[in-house]
């Protein structure tokens, strides 16, 4: 594992400034036949961090997550203008390998979403198709992700059922360990607790805490409490717009435009106490 070798400013503390981004978008729009969802948009990502994306359903934040890594090239009708630069390369443009874009750059769904075959296939599938591993090597590094994800202990007599026999939250964490099998940098989550009952969201955000550091996490959260209790700091989207970010502690006390305040108000006042301020 590339974990500590791409810590970079993990040890950072909220708030303080970084020498260089991990992921930063610049100018970045995109549009839906047509229709804007997402306007100039420019954020960058500090290695190791997690940013929370917050703001109220249909403001543009799991737009701009899914432009990360180019999942809009899979959308008819979707264009996407501005850039996004991974370690200081830009991933629009031609001669990109989206493949291995992909791998680089993770994504988790909000509905679990593990293929129809054994738990040991969904996890080994990565690996297999960049050609990562395979014998004695592939079932070390399935067990590893099953680990990471702390459901090891939970599946290793059963690995070749169906991955459809897991609970909600064990198939959630299914799809974590599965994006963690190629070993990637950067992880993209869109709600991924969004289905899940409390005690299983309380068992991911305890894993995601975990990662913190070895990966850079991009979350996407309709959860203001969810969003304090994980981020680093929080991006507050309004009408497809960047309207601010910074330190949850610092935005949801403190917000300094206007938008975000009436936001916050709307869910309970200035620390957003009402908790799930809708979807994405």
């Amino acid at each position: 594992m590339q974990g500590s070798a791409r810590r970079g400013a993990a040890g950072t503390h909220p708030g303080v400034a970084v020498p260089r981004a991990k992921v930063e978008a610049r100018e970045l729009s995109v549009w839906y036949q047509g229709k804007p969802a997402l306007r100039r948009v420019s954020l960058a990502v500090a290695p190791g961090e997690i940013l929370a994306l917050v703001g109220p359903s249909g403001c543009g934040k799991s737009t701009f997550l899914r432009a990360l890594n180019r999942l809009h090239d899979e959308t008819p009708g979707a264009t996407v203008r501005g850039q996004v630069w991974l370690d200081g390369e830009p991933i629009y443009g031609p001669g990109v390998n989206l493949t291995a874009l992909r791998m680089r750059v993770g994504m988790v769904f909000q509905r679990p979403t593990p293929f129809p075959g054994s738990i040991f296939e969904n996890v080994a599938f990565g690996p297999r198709l960049h050609g990562l591993a395979r014998g004695r090597r592939l079932r070390v590094l399935v067990e590893r992700a099953l680990r990471q994800v702390a459901l090891w202990e939970e599946v290793r007599g059963r690995l070749h059922q169906s991955a459809l026999t897991l609970s909600g939250g064990q198939q959630q964490r299914l799809c974590l360990a599965r994006a963690l099998a190629v070993d990637p940098e950067v992880l993209l989550l869109d709600e991924p607790t969004s289905a899940l009952d409390p005690a299983a969201t309380a068992r991911l955000e305890e894993l995601l805490r975990t990662l913190r550091g070895d990966y850079t996490l991009v979350l996407v959260t309709h959860n203001l409490d969810q969003a304090r209790r994980l981020a680093d700091r929080v991006a507050v989207f309004q009408g497809g717009e960047l309207v601010e970010a910074g330190p949850p502690r610092e935005v949801f006390a403190r917000p300094r435009d206007p938008r975000t305040a009436a936001y916050l108000q709307s869910w309970g006042g200035p620390a957003g106490r009402g908790g799930s301020p809708g979807g994405t």
